[in-house]
Parts: structure tokens; sequence; C-alpha cells
């Protein structure tokens, strides 16, 4: 390809190729389609919907110019601190 499975190469291409928008859709459309309702007609599941408040336990935030160069950190809520 002309990227070479480069994510940062094919978005650049994408980005300044805008002519080229109708392959790009056709190869987007190819790809297939993931069901969101996979799973969810499986009678015999145990899991249950639980409440809606959630206690945030960790994070990580990024300290730099782009994700190639700079700092990941976690963040993470442990003994009450």
């Amino acid at each position: 390809t002309e990227t070479n499975n480069n994510v940062e190469a094919a978005i650049d291409w994408a980005l300044s190729n805008p002519e080229n928008a109708s392959t790009l859709h056709s190869l987007i459309e190819a790809l297939p389609k993931p069901s969101l309702f996979q799973h969810s007609s499986q009678k015999n599941s145990h899991f249950r919907d639980g409440s809606a408040k959630y206690h945030l336990v960790a994070f990580i935030s990024h300290i730099g110019n782009n994700t190639s160069c700079g700092h990941y950190v976690a963040h993470i809520h442990k003994d009450g601190r």
C-alpha cells in the first residue's frame, strides 16, 4: 500500500489527498461492519446493568506535543488517595 500500513502516514495521505475521497469512502464501505448486538441474544447471560453511578479508580493522561513524543502518566486512586 501507499502508506505501508502506517496509521499516521495513512491519515496524512487521506488529509493531503481530498480529491481521492471517493476511493477512501469505497475502502471504508468495504470493511466488515461490527455488530453492536452480537452477544445480546445469549439466553443464559448472568450479567445485568448496574447502577448508573461509578467510582473512577484510574485514568491515563498524556503530556506532550503528539502521541509520538511526550509522557503518558497513570493516575490511580488507591487507599483513599
